[in-house]
């Protein structure tokens, strides 16, 4: 995904179009209960989420609206990465 999205910076000079890409942590939307049986996660998902934060999906929108705005950002990526929980 980086490399693709490096690739194609040249857009932005030959047709102001801009790629760029967000790449988050794992973030806390239903798609995680639907890994298991609808109202839990799968079991292989469940220690990996006993050690990290996920991440908000409002979290994600603001890193987004941030490459939105920046009419300078073309082959750009963004990583978004989840904290790790308190022991």
């Amino acid at each position: 995904m980086i490399n693709f999205t490096q690739s194609c910076a040249f857009l932005r000079e030959t047709l102001n179009i801009r790629v760029n890409a967000v790449l988050p942590g794992v973030v806390n939307t239903p798609i995680i209960n639907k890994t298991g049986d609808g109202t839990r996660p799968a079991p292989w998902l469940v220690p990996p989420l006993e050690t990290i934060v996920p991440l908000e999906p409002e979290e994600i929108a603001a890193v987004v609206l941030e490459l939105a705005r920046d009419e300078s950002a073309a082959g750009e990526t963004r990583v978004v990465p989840h904290r790790e929980r308190a022991r």
